[in-house]
């Protein structure tokens, strides 16, 4: 019941949304530390997320899946993925998605996102969401503490 009820606001949060993916030249993937530890961020030091719903080979966080893309971006690229200083350029990768169309940076496999209410670096605002969002570690494993 829990579950149900997590996913009705899920859909709310969505449909309140108005954030977009937007490709970067040349995507970059740093640390930061956080109160959850040393995680990934993004350029601007946004925070990093994966859903645990996607797979290698099937990524879940689609238009046609509640319009997830629009509280969750995608984190895309229009070059190769560039790694900062204490990310493991072996995990860095990029798989190309549909809605909305593009090459998302992977990191271990996991496609990565950022969160729409995460409004300045270091936010952890996503961090848990519905048991299925969570923040990437440097091993490319999700931390699932809160």
């Amino acid at each position: 019941m829990r579950r149900v009820g997590a996913l009705i606001l899920f859909m709310v949060a969505i449909a309140a949304s108005g954030a977009a993916a937007h490709p970067t030249a040349t995507a970059t993937v740093k640390i930061a530390k956080t109160r959850l530890g040393t995680i990934l961020v993004d350029a601007q030091g946004r925070t990093l997320y994966l859903f645990t719903l996607d797979t290698k080979s099937f990524i879940t966080c689609q238009t046609g899946y509640s319009n997830c893309p629009a509280t969750w971006p995608p984190y895309l690229t229009t070059g190769k993925p560039r790694a900062g200083s204490g990310v493991k350029v072996g995990l860095l990768g990029t798989v190309h998605r549909t809605r909305p169309a593009g090459i998302q940076v992977t990191y271990n496999g996991h496609p990565l996102y950022v969160y729409a209410y995460d409004k300045k670096p270091g936010d952890l605002n996503g961090q848990g969401f519905i048991n299925d969002w969570y923040v990437v570690s440097p091993s490319g494993t999700p931390i699932k503490k809160k």
